[in-house]
């Protein structure tokens, strides 16, 4: 029996295509004709075209185009459409139209496309979306996915586009603008499973979590507010939440929330007993409301990101690592080692990522031996980040990474790769002030580090040194 060629077999004919340029994949559509059945599905199946912006076409010719339409499933266009808006596309999966100011009106004429019974995802770029664009997509049967950026939704034509959304699992909106200002009542989007609401206008704070209260089924939650869109957010009062969004999973917050606002957000997350895995907050305050209602869902948070949040207190941070089992990822500001010892061991041994900037306020006192002991115990650390966060001024120092301080103690972090010390600032007790001990230790010691970056030493010609030895133990510095 003949063995059968390999390339025959779909999945590894893509996986090899997967590294291939355009340009390899139309020379190898040349060699045979076994190799042209073989890689012409992968030559056609994502197709870039359209025009710069001094108007010169690119991407392959419209008769090409034309020629080959049925193999096309990814379909993106920049600028003018040259004429491949006339096609139909009968197993067109995405599609993804980037249009100009001066030429948005045109797509009107996307109907063959957008219309064509396989398309699940549109992505759209356009300054004045055409009305009759949303009756169109309304009508739609498969379409269950959209990302509109740079649009404005007019109010003569909003039913429709809110008739879609009762439709769709994903939905990203960017820098749109909802001119009614008024989400429809009594209207429930139990399809979205998917909602990134970010920088939307004239829809304000009020009438955004309204919508979001609308989606029952969502498991994904990205919600950015710009300060400059003058949408009020402190003037959102939420009445108690429970159970809400019993899926969610992914919660992502860029708004000067209040605290009981924040927390009745994490109590209508789950069940009643949690379900969060992924938490970025941005901008909120984060207070003794927050603190309970972030601790019901202790038992499932993997990743957690607080370095952009002021608002987000040491002993918030402190009380995580305390009592969360599951957290791998873990991004914050400040954390000061008074708090550290105020509380119990950490129970925090998954993790794997930590960025945190570990104050001192009394060196001396045995707070630096403390807080190495706690790291320490964090035995599956591969990154750990020692990052002075931006326009901070704390009086208090920064943990030094010294052997004076208890810097020993890491020695059994086998699994730590990369370490971090980057500050915003130029004041010198914000600088670990390595010396050459401390660099050889962990190079002995740290048997995986592979990187040492960031401010080691407040006085540039010893850093400059210092990081000459580093690299003679071959980890990189930068």
């Amino acid at each position: 029996m003949t063995p059968k060629n390999p390339l025959d077999i779909t999945e590894v004919a893509d996986h090899v295509a997967s590294y291939l340029k355009r340009a390899d994949l139309a020379s190898c559509v040349r060699v045979s004709k076994s190799w042209r059945d073989t890689f012409l599905h992968c030559l056609w199946r994502d197709v870039h075209a359209g025009h710069t912006g001094l108007y010169e076409y690119f991407g392959p010719c419209p008769t090409a185009v034309y020629d080959h339409r049925h193999l096309i499933q990814n379909l993106a266009i920049a600028g003018s459409c040259s004429g491949l808006d006339k096609y139909d596309y009968p197993n067109l999966k995405h599609l993804c139209v980037d249009f100009q100011e001066s030429d948005a009106d045109e797509v009107v004429n996307w109907d063959l496309a957008i219309m064509s019974p396989s398309l699940v995802n549109l992505v759209l770029f356009s300054q004045d979306v055409a009305p009759v664009l949303w009756e169109t997509l309304s009508t739609h049967h498969h379409i269950r996915s959209l990302h509109l950026e740079r649009a404005t939704i007019s109010v003569t034509r909003a039913t429709g586009f809110w008739q879609l959304l009762t439709k769709l699992e994903s939905l990203v909106l960017y820098d749109v603008t909802i001119q009614n200002g008024k989400v429809p009542k009594d209207v429930v989007f139990d399809q979205l499973r998917t909602l990134a609401i970010m920088e939307v206008r004239e829809l304000d704070i009020a009438q955004q979590m309204k919508w979001i209260l609308q989606c029952p089924m969502l498991e994904s939650l990205r919600w950015m507010i710009d300060r400059s869109t003058g949408l009020g957010e402190r003037r959102l009062i939420l009445d108690p939440i429970r159970n809400r969004w019993p899926f969610l999973n992914d919660l992502f917050i860029h708004c000067d929330l209040r605290d009981k606002d924040m927390a009745s957000i994490l109590e209508g997350i789950g069940n009643g007993l949690g379900n969060l895995t992924y938490l970025k907050v941005e901008r909120c305050v984060l207070e003794t409301y927050t603190h309970k209602a972030i601790s019901l869902h202790f038992s499932t948070l993997v990743n957690v990101d607080f370095s952009n949040c002021i608002g987000a207190p040491s002993t918030l941070v402190v009380n995580l690592m305390c009592n969360c089992p599951t957290v791998k990822v873990l991004k914050a500001r400040n954390v000061f080692a008074k708090d550290i010892a105020g509380k119990g061991p950490w129970v925090c041994l998954e993790l794997q990522v930590l960025k945190i900037c570990f104050r001192i306020e009394e060196p001396g006192q045995g707070l630096e031996e403390m807080v190495f002991e706690r790291l320490a115990t964090l035995v599956q650390l591969e990154s750990l980040a020692i990052t002075i966060p931006i326009g901070e001024y704390i009086a208090a120092g920064v943990l030094k990474f010294r052997l004076d301080c208890g810097l020993a103690q890491l020695a059994s972090l086998q699994h730590l790769r990369s370490l971090d010390f980057f500050s915003y600032t130029t004041a010198g007790d914000h600088f670990p002030q390595l010396g050459m001990d401390d660099i050889a230790w962990m190079a002995e010691n740290l048997k995986q580090l592979s990187s040492l970056t960031g401010h080691i030493h407040k006085n540039a010609e010893h850093a400059s040194q210092l990081k000459k030895v580093i690299q003679s133990h071959g980890i990189r510095t930068a």
